[in-house]
């Protein structure tokens, strides 16, 4: 009676009912009361001293070096485009302004933005930092702006460098 939850078993016992869980998403309804039942367990573990400040510190540090090393996808895209976009700029297709804005804002809202805040919003809260509203507002603002940064500078550099090699080599720098 009652229901068992065994990952290490595999298998899934409701009211002496067993279910074969293989990992596919045959039933739904189960695997959503899972993440449901096993995301309540995630709670902040750091402690309210010197090595919680420390854990915290480290971990914002691994978010924003995670951030930081993603924005390198953007290199190979641009440097894909390169002849492509230089023939058509030569023939008033549009303006290099227009390319430069229209790249920078579809990068920075989807490929950084985007990520950051999906990223942000469970790491705040598991990480036990200050649940007011100001703070965290002001902290997905610093994340975002970090990434979307970022984002920005490995898109100059790609544009301005000409190689993929380089610009990821210049981006570690």
């Amino acid at each position: 009676s009652g229901w068992c939850s065994t990952a290490r078993l595999g298998y899934v016992r409701f009211s002496d009912r067993r279910v074969v869980y293989d990992g596919s998403w045959s039933q739904p309804g189960w695997f959503r009361h899972h993440v449901h039942s096993d995301s309540l367990l995630l709670v902040p573990v750091c402690p309210a001293d010197t090595s919680g400040a420390q854990n915290r510190v480290g971990a914002i540090f691994f978010a924003l070096c995670l951030l930081a090393f993603t924005s390198v996808t953007g290199i190979d895209l641009v440097q894909a485009e390169r002849a492509a976009a230089a023939r058509e700029m030569q023939r008033k297709y549009y303006s290099p302004f227009a390319y430069a804005v229209t790249k920078l804002v579809l990068d920075g809202l989807l490929l950084r933005a985007l990520p950051a805040l999906l990223f942000a919003l469970p790491f705040y809260f598991l990480m036990g930092l200050n649940p007011a509203p100001m703070q965290f507002f002001v902290f997905l603002l610093v994340l975002i702006g970090f990434s979307a940064a970022v984002g920005a500078l490995a898109l100059g550099f790609a544009s301005s460098l000409d190689s993929p090699g380089k610009t990821i080599l210049v981006m570690n720098l």
